[in-house]
């Protein structure tokens, strides 16, 4: 509460999501909330210019790319490794330019 925020709603929003997806089922501790915080601020000003996906949308890039390479780029195998619809894996496929 006492933070003073650089950033917008849908900057702080981000970062909310990211703490949920490192974290899990746990709330961080004082200190990991504000490294995650100060590493937001300023990794902002880099991936504002290197990616036009969100950081929930890197993690699913990365875990399809991993798939991939754990099934010798075979794409049905890797949509049914990762437990998801083949016409689903083929859409993220195309999004994320694989």
């Amino acid at each position: 509460m006492n933070y003073s925020w650089p950033g917008n709603i849908r900057e702080l929003f981000n970062v909310l999501e990211r703490a949920q997806t490192i974290y899990c089922d746990r709330y961080p501790s004082a200190s990991e909330l504000h490294s995650l915080l100060t590493s937001a601020s300023l990794e902002k000003r880099n991936i504002d210019e290197k990616s036009e996906f969100s950081y929930r949308e890197e993690i699913e890039k990365d875990t399809l790319k991993k798939a991939l390479q754990e099934t010798g780029g075979k794409a049905a195998q890797a949509a049914k490794l990762l437990n998801i619809p083949r016409s689903t894996f083929y859409r993220k496929i195309k999004k994320y330019k694989l």
